[in-house]
């Protein structure tokens, strides 16, 4: 037999009749157990005679209860005897076929009185539960048998399957018996707590009797529940839906484990997958007969469906790579009566409630968090199937709340590569991943609700927009998107007015413009507008002007390109004088605020590739022209709040020339320029900047260039290619393999062939990249490893953290906030000509003054170098450090 699953069961053999009067406390000799089974047997043979008696129902309780005496007895005796250094195996199987006798005569005699008077539990009241005890000892004994006899366990095998046998006999009857025949007076309360006790007992023995035989699993659960449908109206105050589930979710949790160990055995899998389906099809009936329960405890319910659902199909192939015939059996067994389950608990609020307060935080790290976004997405599928009056009285802002709860915590399962089946228009099959799957069945959530929900959502997604995390925002974004097309064209403008609104002013805050709510809000904008018929864009176009400088960085959001065509060519007209005469000044050295040159920069970019290519070159060159780093090794050694504006100036210039890059051709003489400055900021060595200017490297290594310009140009992406793979900055080096994976071309990879082969390492890697798409051979567990290592990342203000911290630190993040104090620096110095030679700053003191003091600082400082170091008390040296550090930010 399978011992698995242990019970503790036969070690309590010796007093599992300790309710009964017959019960003897301490263990028999042998003599008074021969004695005791002659008698009880003799009995037996007495039923016919006293069945006809008034005195029969004490006659047969008091030999029910010597019967099951007799057999805790000999299995006792089993035991003391297989305790012993030399066992006598005809005593023990004497002993067993005593029990073997008695299960036989027990169930013929309970046959016997069906069918010659009606049993009752006033006049038989110990039936249901010692026949039960007598089961579910024997049915303990067989279960851990091989523990039991050990060596012994050949010797005995046919006895034992005898026993199992009669036992299984006995089991059918005594369920029969209680489903057909036995009365029950339910308003007794005496015989109210029998049927209880029953149940529980038979409660037990189907857990039991799971690794035994399926056949008897299967009869002894099905009798359980129609007993408890017969007698359900009495039972909805009692725990007895709570034990149940509980047994029934642990016995499909272990059986589930025990299909998914590796290399486990087909047949073994087969029989566990059939079990757990059984099993859930009981658990729902238990649910449908208790619907209506006092006492629910949903804890192991909710557990077994986080568990069933973050092993589903896409998980099991991709984390545990099991077979499409195994996922295919699993979703047969376990996935659809899972489903079937959670729909029927969805019509009890209170299990909805269960789902809306799981405590995320639990799970955040684990995998039971897909499980719940899955039983969450499987509960919207499933209420919408439902509809009419139950999805009406579901509040789903609820579930809404629920979704955007999990978002946070999704990094590692929206990366993970998981793949979930959608059926199309033609019932085809194609795949998408789990945050399409989130985001499909919340749209079709919202699209349901009613107008107060409505209201809900749109304050639940503008706090996503306006809040730090990726995830929700992005989310919220797409959301807002889909729903905005399914909805009428009045919503959209003022959705799109609203939104106008809280950007403008929020764009007064000074960390506003450098937030990550500032990409989130500008990008959500973006993507409305240009869904918003032509005749609303006008209108928002003639509310926000375009000639206003304060609407400037809004219309950077919502797009020229985005405007009809008539009114987009008359913006683009004002936008490029007004970027021309900006550049100009900038060019001339006007005074002219860094923040406007660059709005204006980033303004140009969302026009439309214009007919103006020369005008365009020539403005784009002066702009790059001013970024060269030669005279401002200040600003690109690392940023704070005095120099972040140059980072933004590069950053509008990328941006512009990405969107303008079809104005350069292989002949170009200002290609080679900007290639050049490109290539001087890369090597500047400030990380910042490396991250920024990637991308359009590698863009601009796509141009095929001629003559004199293609030597030219190779020579300095190489040398720019070299800088980037000899950095050892992980986040540099991944930028670069990632984007050298999105722009793939065969000028590109030669050039950087030419580069990683001159190092075997470099070489190494970006042979596997090329051939595997990745640097290192990852697993998915290594993938997994990596995700949660950086799900925690938290964005914050840098620019908040003490200035002690800031100057101390490296400069790993850029600065989270635009400096307006550009008046720390002149404006005539900010851009040089490459030819140029480096403007002085003005002075604060003449120069004769300046030498003065630096020549007394040198005098003081031989001085103190004179001093031994030990006549310096921590004052002295504290006041020295403070001054160090003063002539330092000098320097710098």
């Amino acid at each position: 037999m399978d011992d698995s699953q242990s019970s503790d069961f036969l070690s309590q053999s010796t007093d599992i009749f300790c309710n009964s009067p017959a019960v003897h406390t301490t263990s028999m000799d042998t003599v008074t157990y021969e004695s005791l089974v002659l008698n009880t047997k003799s009995a037996f043979s007495s039923v016919r005679k006293e069945i006809k008696k008034a005195t029969f129902s004490a006659y047969f309780s008091t030999l029910l209860e010597d019967c099951g005496t007799c057999i805790s007895q000999s299995l006792d005796l089993i035991a003391d005897l297989l305790s012993e250094t030399s066992i006598k195996v005809s005593k023990l199987t004497e002993y067993m076929s005593d029990t073997v006798c008695l299960l036989q005569l027990l169930s013929d005699l309970i046959k016997n009185v069906i069918e010659s008077i009606s049993m009752s539990c006033s006049s038989m009241k110990t039936f249901p539960t010692i026949t039960g005890r007598i089961i579910m000892l024997v049915f303990t004994h067989c279960k851990d048998s091989e523990a039991v006899y050990g060596s012994q366990l050949n010797n005995v095998e046919k006895q034992i399957k005898d026993m199992f046998r009669t036992c299984h006999e006995l089991q059918l009857t005594y369920l029969m018996v209680l489903e057909k025949h036995y009365i029950f007076d339910l308003t007794e309360k005496e015989e109210q707590d029998i049927l209880i006790q029953a149940l529980d007992i038979n409660l037990k023995i189907g857990e039991i009797v799971q690794s035994l035989d399926v056949k008897t699993m299967a009869e002894q659960w099905k009798a359980y529940t129609m007993i408890c449908e017969k007698y359900s109206c009495n039972l909805m105050d009692k725990r007895i839906y709570s034990d149940s589930t509980k047994i029934l979710c642990a016995m499909i949790t272990n059986n589930i484990n025990t299909a998914l160990e590796d290399n486990q055995e087909e047949k073994v899998i087969v029989r566990s997958l059939k079990v757990s389906s059984f099993t859930l099809k009981i658990l729902l009936r238990v649910c449908i007969t208790f619907k209506h329960a006092v006492i629910k405890d949903y804890d192991s319910i909710m557990e077994l469906l986080l568990y069933a659902n973050t092993n589903n199909e896409a998980y099991l192939h991709t984390m545990s790579g099991k077979s499409s015939q195994f996922t295919s059996l699993f979703n047969n067994n376990v996935i659809g009566p899972v489903n079937c389950l959670l729909g029927e608990l969805l019509y009890d609020d209170k299990f909805l409630q269960c789902i809306c307060n799981y405590n995320i935080d639990n799970i955040k790290s684990e995998d039971k968090l897909l499980g719940l976004v899955l039983v969450v997405i499987s509960a919207i599928r499933s209420l919408l199937q439902k509809g009419g009056d139950q999805l009406a009285k579901l509040k789903k802002h609820r579930l809404i709340n629920v979704i955007y709860s999990l978002l946070p915590h999704c990094h590692v399962w929206f990366n993970m590569g998981l793949q979930y089946k959608c059926e199309t228009s033609s019932r085809q099959y194609q795949t998408y991943g789990l945050y399409e799957h989130l985001l499909t069945h919340t749209v079709t959530l919202a699209s349901m609700m009613i107008s107060e929900e409505i209201n809900i959502l749109e304050k639940r997604m503008l706090e996503a927009l306006l809040s730090t995390d990726c995830l929700s925002a992005m989310f919220t974004s797409n959301l807002w998107t889909v729903l905005a097309r399914m909805s009428s064209r009045h919503f959209l403008l003022a959705q799109v007015v609203s939104l106008c609104k809280i950007y403008q002013k929020l764009e007064d805050k000074d960390l506003f413009m450098d937030s990550p709510q500032s990409i989130h809000l500008s990008r959500t904008l973006n993507r409305l507008f240009e869904i918003m018929p032509n005749e609303d864009k006008m209108k928002i176009y003639n509310m926000y002007n375009i000639r206003d400088e304060k609407n400037m960085t809004l219309w950077c959001c919502l797009k020229i390109n985005s405007l009809p065509n008539e009114a987009q060519c008359y913006a683009e007209d004002i936008v490029m004088e007004h970027f021309k005469t900006h550049i100009g000044k900038l060019t001339s050295n006007e005074n002219v605020h860094i923040n406007v040159v660059t709005k204006s920069m980033l303004l140009v970019s969302t026009c439309t590739p214009m007919n103006r290519d020369d005008e365009m070159e020539a403005l784009l060159i002066k702009g790059w022209t001013k970024a060269c780093p030669t005279n401002m090794k200040h600003a690109v050694k690392d940023f704070n709040k005095g120099t972040l504006w140059y980072y933004k100036y590069v950053e509008a210039l990328v941006i512009l020339t990405e969107s303008t890059e079809q104005i350069f051709n292989g002949n170009s003489v200002n290609f080679v320029k900007v290639l050049h400055i490109v290539s001087s900021i890369v090597h500047s060595s400030c990380k910042q900047l490396k991250l920024l200017l990637i991308n359009i490297l590698c863009k601009l290594a796509n141009f095929e260039t001629h003559g004199e310009n293609k030597h030219v140009s190779d020579s300095i992406l190489t040398q720019t290619f070299s800088e980037l793979f000899d950095n050892t900055d992980s986040i540099v080096r991944n930028k670069l393999f990632n984007t050298l994976r999105e722009y793939k071309c065969n000028n590109l990879y030669r050039i950087v062939s030419n580069v990683v082969n001159k190092d075997e390492d470099l070489k190494e890697a970006w042979t596997r990249f090329i051939r595997c798409g990745s640097t290192k051979k990852y697993s998915s567990i290594d993938l997994r490893e990596q995700l949660q290592s950086t799900s925690n990342f938290v964005y914050s203000h840098k620019c908040i953290e003490p200035v002690e911290e800031l100057r101390n630190s490296e400069p790993l993040s850029l600065q989270k906030s635009l400096s307006n104090n550009f008046d720390l620096i002149d404006l005539d110095t900010l851009f040089e000509p490459e030819d140029a030679e480096p403007a002085c700053k003005k002075a604060k003191l003449n120069i004769n003054e300046a030498e003065e003091i630096i020549s007394r600082l040198e005098t003081d400082t031989l001085l103190l170098s004179k001093i031994k170091e030990n006549v310096f008390t921590n004052e002295y040296k504290n006041r020295i450090k403070s001054l160090c550090n003063k002539l330092h930010n000098i320097i710098d």
